[in-house]
């Protein structure tokens, strides 16, 4: 009975003896392989993150291109329209000035303040004299007998008034071979300079309407606090037209 259990007892040994070296193995070979499998998630997760960073860098930058030429796209068309809308001014602006430069000629005080600049401005450019004035046909003898009175008054005593058909409003001045041309064929001849005026006119009037409008705008917002509309600033005073020329 003793020798069996000695031999049981040797038995348990050399199989605790396997097992712990199974077990050591085991370990040898576990560990290293966890470590190798958590290195491999940690680069695994650490590759993902990159790739997701790049990818929204990426959509970032389409993003912002996307809206950029989104943004192009509407300033160019908002530009276009203003062109138009300018050209379409300045074209129906044109055909109205002849009318009514016509319509202040006929006004008794304007045509006086009329023919009173004209006649700033021919002191200033042209020769004492003599002069030769030409001017619409029914002008009163008191409106020439005043424009000579004027004239004297500036040192030009000598001048002469001569009607012509073919001026409907306004004045022309002639010195020499000088002259200045206040009719209003004369005051519409440089095209471009006037239509740079009443360019600059609509601009202006352009930029008020839109004033008022953003002005309204925050009026009636939900927001705006009471007490009336938000005051949209001064707004700029357009430079005083020029005297007839």
């Amino acid at each position: 009975m003793s020798a069996e259990n000695g031999t049981a007892e040797a038995l348990a040994t050399l199989l605790a003896v396997v097992a712990a070296d199974r077990d050591a193995r085991c370990r040898e070979i576990r560990v290293p392989a966890e470590a190798a499998a958590a290195a491999r998630l940690t680069e695994a997760a650490a590759s993902t993150r990159r790739e997701l960073r790049r990818a929204l860098v990426g959509e970032r930058e389409a993003l912002r291109a996307q809206l950029a030429s989104a943004r192009t796209r509407r300033d160019a068309a908002l530009h276009e329209r203003r062109q138009r809308l300018a050209q379409g001014a300045l074209d129906e602006g044109w055909t109205m000035l002849a009318p009514a430069l016509g319509r202040l000629w006929r006004h008794p005080a304007r045509r006086e303040r009329w023919i009173a600049a004209t006649l700033v401005a021919a002191h200033a450019r042209l020769s004492p004299g003599p002069w030769t004035v030409r001017h619409p046909p029914g002008l009163a003898p008191e409106e020439l007998e005043a424009m000579r009175g004027e004239f004297a008054a500036r040192g030009v005593g000598d001048i002469r008034c001569e009607a012509d058909p073919r001026i409907e409003a306004g004045i022309e001045i002639r010195a020499g071979n000088a002259r200045l041309d206040a009719t209003v064929a004369g005051l519409l001849a440089d095209r471009a300079a006037v239509a740079g005026r009443l360019l600059y006119f609509w601009e202006e009037a352009a930029s008020s309407d839109e004033a008022s409008a953003a002005t309204q705008a925050l009026a009636l917002r939900p927001d705006a606090e009471d007490g009336g509309p938000v005051s949209g600033g001064d707004e700029a005073e357009p430079p005083s037209r020029p005297a007839p020329e």
